[in-house]
């Protein structure tokens, strides 16, 4: 599973405020929990067992991006980035889980 979202686990305060914040370039892997338990129960309904997935949104804006757009509508502080050192991030796909599972993610634009 990638970066964890929720109700409880707002993406905005994870940043806000903070400054110097790296990889401003990097895209975002989250997933949302609703989509976490929806992948679980499709592992045991369809009895895929030893197999590697990638549980992540397929949605990957820049960490820049989303966690200022995020802080802002928040009315919090966004945060500054570092773009001295070059963003190291990759962006996780999850085509096979979709297709493996038949699954269709539910909060797609978190």
């Amino acid at each position: 599973f990638g970066g964890l979202i929720g109700e409880d686990r707002n993406p905005a305060r994870f940043l806000a405020g903070k400054e110097n914040v790296p990889n401003p370039e990097a895209p975002i892997n989250l997933i949302h929990l609703e989509d976490c338990i929806g992948i679980i129960q499709k592992i045991i309904a369809t009895n895929s067992w030893n197999t590697t997935l990638n549980a992540v949104t397929p949605f990957h804006p820049t960490r820049k991006e989303y966690y200022t757009q995020k802080s802002i509508a928040e009315n919090l502080v966004p945060p500054t980035f570092n773009h001295e050192i070059p963003s190291i991030g990759k962006t996780i796909l999850s085509d096979y889980l979709i297709q493996k599972l038949n699954y269709t993610f539910t909060k797609t634009d978190l």
